[in-house]
């Protein structure tokens, strides 16, 4: 019956997604331990990236790949020049349309379809990668997450991260 409360702190050093997972090692034989996931995406009001997440659900034989946009804005004054625009990840799942460089002049913004279109069942994990000259926010991420496949599957994902 006792409640003890765990303080969690944010304090980014950089720009873009931040992911890990608490873990609560619970010695009672009736109850499972617990793994809670924290995530943060800390962006930079001048060159943002929208959405900053993206679950395709699940695909099927009768839907067998799933798109979306995402897009990047340059709320800046000055130009920014994205040097690279990348899947990173599960390379085979997740593709962009349009990886060339590009230089986004002010409240400029450049659309990016995204595909999922997954080779095998299962879950799948990737992340959309944007490299930029702008020194506040080199770097932004994207996680995509989605299932493919019509029948179940088991996955699993690290159960412990020790750093």
């Amino acid at each position: 019956g006792t409640t003890y409360p765990v303080v969690i702190k944010l304090e980014p050093t950089e720009l873009g997604f931040k992911q890990n997972f608490i873990h609560i090692m619970n010695s009672s034989a009736n109850k499972p331990d617990a793994r809670i996931e924290v995530r943060a995406n800390i962006i930079q009001g001048d060159l943002i990236v929208i959405p900053n997440y993206v679950d395709f659900g699940r695909t099927s034989n009768g839907v067998p790949f799933k798109d979306t946009t995402v897009s990047i804005q340059n709320n800046s004054s000055n130009p920014i020049t994205l040097t690279r625009k990348f899947i990173a990840g599960d390379t085979l799942s997740f593709s962009i349309n349009n990886p060339s460089q590009i230089v986004l002049q002010p409240n400029q913004t450049d659309l990016v379809n995204v595909r999922f279109y997954p080779p095998t069942a299962g879950r799948k994990i990737g992340f959309f990668v944007v490299q930029s000259n702008y020194a506040l926010a080199p770097e932004l991420f994207v996680p995509l997450t989605g299932i493919a496949g019509d029948q179940p599957s088991i996955t699993a994902d690290m159960l412990t991260i020790d750093f």
